[in-house]
């Protein structure tokens, strides 16, 4: 055998030898919790439009081995690797985007996407109000409920687990209201059988006061806030990231006693849709809220940047008197 040969027999056994270390199975689905049309893939798959595939995959299974999975075809333009577990509900960079997979071994990554641990959120929405009609349960965020048969149809909801975020359009986009733990009978009269999209909002946990008790300068983009039952940031928080008309809704009205502004300006007032006395804050941490509004607040909105609290004034009749007055 010429040295040749030989040299090619040992490459050919080298690469044969990879592909068997980074061996495994991984099967995509069409849609979130394992549902629709699934395909399994046990080795190099560079485009998935071959198998038509391609932009489809909403979950996905690891059985075995670790997968390198990316956006564009010929494992090109964002890639993640998948150890073996369960992923009921791809992130939305990679939601309905694969494009290419393929079995890698350990030693040729250095990061990775651990499988994600049991969902502990849950929401389960009913298509009329006091929980009934049909149901539909979600345990992962959706970002468009028609692939569920369920777009524009939520009435009612029971919540787990954690906060939910629902949404009038798909994405999470359009007027959006964050519901925490319990029974909502009823939801809100700008959301009722309009909800498009809906994701778990992650577990606010109690912290103790900031040393700053002053608010400071921050940006008027992404506005986000956090309200408290109790003084001193204790007890439960509500995050905002929206418009919110009435807590009420939300079973917070009249209940803040703390807040902290993470972004943007907001103004929160003592009536629902913005009405009463209105105070605005910038961002900072208010562990005690003055008077007019501790256990007052009900609603909350962002706002352009103006200085921390102003009070907005009814307006004032200009009585007008000589030859000129109307």
């Amino acid at each position: 055998m010429s040295l040749r040969r030989s040299l090619l027999l040992l490459l050919f056994l080298l690469l044969a030898s990879t592909r068997l270390s980074a061996s495994g199975e991984i099967v995509l689905f069409q849609y979130p919790d394992f549902m629709g049309r699934s395909i399994s893939l046990q080795g190099y798959t560079p485009d998935l439009e071959n198998l038509r595939f391609n932009d489809r995959a909403a979950s996905i299974l690891v059985r075995s081995g670790d997968w390198e999975v990316c956006t564009d075809a010929n494992f090109r333009g964002s890639c993640k690797v998948l150890r073996p577990g369960e992923y009921r509900q791809l992130p939305y960079d990679f939601l309905d985007r694969i494009s290419s997979a393929r079995a890698v071994s350990r030693s040729s990554y250095q990061s990775y996407v651990p499988p994600p641990s049991p969902a502990s959120h849950r929401i389960e929405l009913y298509s009329a109000r006091r929980f009934r009609g049909g149901a539909l349960t979600l345990t992962a965020a959706v970002a468009d409920l028609r692939r569920q048969g369920f777009d524009d149809v939520p009435a009612s909801a029971i919540i787990s687990g954690g906060p939910w975020e629902l949404c009038t359009e798909a994405g999470f986009r359009g007027t959006c209201r964050v519901f925490p733990e319990g029974r909502h009978e009823s939801l809100s009269w700008d959301l009722a059988h309009q909800i498009s999209s809906a994701r778990p909002l992650p577990q606010v946990q109690e912290r103790p006061p900031q040393t700053q008790p002053f608010p400071h300068q921050g940006s008027r983009h992404g506005a986000s806030a956090l309200i408290y039952e109790g003084a001193g940031f204790r007890g439960r928080a509500l995050p905002l990231r929206g418009a919110v008309t009435d807590f009420e809704h939300l079973g917070f009205n009249d209940r803040a006693e703390s807040l902290r502004v993470e972004s943007g300006y907001w103004e929160f007032c003592t009536d629902a849709d913005f009405r009463g006395q209105c105070h605005r804050l910038g961002p900072g941490d208010y562990p005690e809220l003055e008077r007019s509004l501790n256990r007052r607040i009900s609603s909350a909105r962002p706002v352009a940047e103006a200085p921390p609290n102003r009070h907005r004034h009814e307006a004032q009749p200009n009585f007008q008197f000589g030859p000129n007055a109307l």
